[in-house]
């Protein structure tokens, strides 16, 4: 299995020959006209919102992309992205597409999307399996959608649902950019929570989304964890927009704020709180000692002195 991980800026180069070649070939898109590496490197400035994702081979070269673009302008189609994936030549056939679908998906999903999209020729047999096997069905066919080498083809309308990002009220979830600090900042104050050391978590900031607006946020600071609990993680600035609560909103912010931090190593998560005892308790949190809390995360600002001596610490596996 390749190595999937976000395009770098150093990677344009690479996407750029992969996506070329798939022009010139001209079983892959109705485009004709090859791109440029700094038509790619401004694609690649844009990753936080529009996804771009590529698979390495053993040696570190780049084999295949696959990214997220814009779909419609209108706010209800904010969750909606389309795809496009190439692979190297040399390098199908062997399920690198399929590899780079599933780490879109996910890459999707942490950026809020809700829905995927694309249009495949109809005889691009390899993508249309690739699609089917990470989860995408084929909603239909666009007849004679474009005329290209001289004949009118036809394409089939491929989506896949992300359904952590459908919740019953519309709200959906997404990775925090440096764009979103403002928005976090004004939060975490209206709430009375603690902002030292917030900034510095700006990478792990969940938000949840309406429309564009930021209705909610949550964090987490990494800890190298002990015996009792290793791999563990702070879980700090838990906030929720008045109008959101009490629709089962928060429980989904901190259960996708846990997910990112499980997938990136953790095995527990503890927190500080001097009024939410009961909701996390709801989570799966359990009261502990201070004494039982890791020393790395020990040494944060919330267990340094943002946070009250009085504050109830409670701790769950993930």
């Amino acid at each position: 299995m390749p190595l999937l991980r976000p395009a770098r800026p150093e990677d344009a180069a690479a996407i750029t020959d992969i996506y070329n070649a798939g022009i010139a070939e001209g079983g892959a898109t109705f485009e004709t006209t090859p791109r440029s590496v700094a038509d790619l490197a401004r694609r690649i400035e844009g990753i936080d919102r529009h996804p771009l994702v590529v698979a390495e081979d053993p040696a570190g070269c780049v084999i295949g992309w696959a990214g997220v673009s814009a779909y419609r302008p209108r706010a209800c189609y904010a969750g909606i992205g389309e795809f496009s994936i190439y692979v190297a030549p040399d390098s199908r056939g062997r399920g690198v597409g399929r590899d780079l679908l599933a780490g879109l998906v996910e890459a999707a999903r942490d950026a809020g999307y809700w829905k995927l999209l694309s249009r495949v020729f109809t005889f691009n047999s390899a993508s249309r399996a690739a699609c089917r096997a990470t989860g995408f069905r084929e909603a239909g066919v666009y007849e004679r959608h474009g005329f290209l080498n001289g004949e009118w083809r036809d394409v089939v309308i491929v989506e896949r649902l992300i359904p952590e990002n459908q919740t019953p009220t519309g709200l959906r979830f997404r990775r925090a950019t440096g764009d979103d600090w403002p928005a976090i900042d004004a939060l975490v104050r209206e709430a009375a929570l603690p902002l030292d050391g917030a900034r510095d978590a700006l990478p792990n900031f969940t938000l949840a989304v309406r429309g564009e607006e930021v209705v909610g946020c949550a964090t987490f600071e990494r800890g190298e964890g002990g015996k009792t609990m290793p791999s563990a993680v702070l879980l700090r600035s838990v906030v929720l927009g008045s109008g959101e609560r009490g629709s089962g909103a928060g429980r989904l912010l901190v259960e996708r704020t846990l997910e990112r931090a499980r997938r990136g190593g953790a095995a527990s998560a503890v927190l500080l709180t001097t009024t939410a005892e009961a909701f996390f308790a709801r989570l799966g949190f359990q009261r502990i000692a201070r004494a039982d809390v890791p020393a790395a995360l020990l040494d944060s600002a919330e267990f340094t002195g943002a946070c009250p001596d009085s504050a109830v610490v409670m701790a769950r596996r993930l």
